[in-house]
């Protein structure tokens, strides 16, 4: 089997655990359109052993793996687990797939993305005392053209792209007042070094460093990004500094990795990509520019890419060699082409207000303090029974994408912590406070 289709059946296997287990670890779901944990592995196929009970559950036998299934027949991939999505994702994630007529892995996949976007640097989920893990990640959509990537991206990201425009609306006074009061002091910064200079007006270096200061502690209101496409490392790197060190790179292409290949500077530059994938300080000097210094990024990142991108990124000796290639989750699901309909349901408007609103509830929630989820003592137990049973095959059957496989854990615990998140959030908008 072929690196990549090893790595889409690992993932198309895996994600129903992930997700799974989130369901009947780490709370108790409000309402019955959430099935049982043990029951959403069943109807994958797998067995609900390693799920465990959501009262006092035990764990008594070692996770089971199964048998690779091979890329060659991609319809015997276990199908995406939406029942165990919470209720509002589950609706909006069929609703989009049967109007558009695609995949519902299209549309889940981008849906667990965003909502990574909206909770990413608000919140860590501890696997153990010293291992904590940011709540954003990295997901790949592989389709071929004429599957409607660009639909389905479009109506998960909306309410963010509307989010980010009213918000900026709102602020548009405050941020021209914080540009121009930042120009004056700057002009009244000069004059009083020219004065200095010249020995005029009584002024001395005590008045100098005083509007130096003032000026220093002057801080812009800055327009909000939450999202950026085709954008080269630097460019990001500076749309991370001037947001809080949180970003998002959601595109239907997959023009980033020619641009990450050096399609403009003749060479590789990924650092901000790993780096800001498990909140590793990044810290850039330029000449004649200020230096750049983001403590705990964050950044989020949804592809639609086509087979020929997926196979030019897999081939890429050093983005898989650095571990770009192992920071992805893949997902490549069945072509519907050939059998849709044209007459469709459309999205009803009740779940596309009440998405609408879990994303402008999960983006409301503040970033003062980051929040850490820890894990249940049942939960707690089957993750290491999973970390376990995953490691010798590092060096086993998983040996040639120990790269990928080895952050496949924590992989696991993002998604989780994700949909815990998301299921918490009070009916009137306010995130969970208590302990996980």
């Amino acid at each position: 089997m072929t690196l990549c289709g090893t790595v889409l059946m690992l993932f198309s296997y895996s994600i129903s655990k992930a997700i799974d287990s989130c369901g009947g670890e780490f709370y108790t779901p409000k309402t019955k359109a959430t099935v049982s944990a043990a029951a959403g592995a069943e109807q994958a196929g797998h067995s609900s052993d390693i799920i465990i009970a959501q009262s006092g559950g035990k764990v008594n036998k070692p996770v089971e793996w199964e048998q690779p299934i091979s890329l060659e027949n991609i319809s015997n991939l276990p199908p995406f687990p939406v029942d165990s999505l919470p209720p509002v994702l589950k609706d909006y994630v069929l609703a989009v797939a049967e109007s558009t007529q695609t995949s519902l892995d299209m549309a889940a996949v981008s849906a667990l993305s965003v909502m990574a976007l909206c909770v990413q640097g608000k919140y860590k989920i501890m696997g153990k005392p010293d291992w904590a893990e940011s709540l954003n990640l990295f997901g790949i959509v592989v389709a071929n053209p004429a599957e409607r990537k660009s639909a389905v991206i479009k109506l998960l990201t909306s309410p963010v792209t509307t989010y980010e425009v009213e918000m900026n609306n709102i602020f548009a006074p405050d941020i021209a007042h914080g540009i121009n009061t930042r120009q004056i002091l700057e002009r009244e910064l000069e004059f009083l070094k020219t004065e200095v200079a010249k020995g005029k007006g009584g002024k001395t270096l005590d008045d100098v460093r005083r509007k130096q200061d003032e000026l220093d502690s002057h801080e812009n209101v800055k327009p909000l990004r939450l999202l950026a496409d085709d954008c080269s490392p630097e460019a990001l790197t500076s749309l991370l500094a001037e947001n809080g060190g949180k970003m998002s790179v959601i595109s239907s292409e997959g023009g980033i990795f020619e641009t990450l290949a050096g399609r403009y500077s003749q060479s590789v530059n990924i650092d901000v990509f790993l780096k800001a994938h498990c909140g590793d300080t990044i810290r850039v000097d330029r000449k004649g520019r200020a230096t750049e210094y983001i403590q705990e990024p964050c950044l989020t990142v949804l592809l639609s890419i086509q087979p020929q991108v997926l196979h030019g990124l897999m081939s890429n000796e050093i983005f898989r060699g650095r571990g770009l290639c192992a920071r992805f989750l893949y997902a490549y699901p069945k072509s519907p082409v050939g059998s849709r309909k044209f007459e469709t349901t459309p999205i009803p408007h009740e779940l596309t207000g009440a998405y609408n609103a879990l994303c402008r509830d999960l983006l409301d929630i503040k970033r003062d303090n980051v929040k850490v989820l820890t894990l249940s003592k049942e939960a707690h137990e089957l993750s290491t029974q999973f970390a376990n049973a995953l490691e010798p095959k590092l060096k086993g059957d998983l040996e040639h994408i120990a790269d990928w496989a080895g952050k496949h854990h924590g992989a696991v615990l993002r998604i989780a912590g994700i949909l815990h998140v998301v299921e918490e959030l009070r009916a009137d908008g306010t995130p969970w406070e208590g302990t996980t």
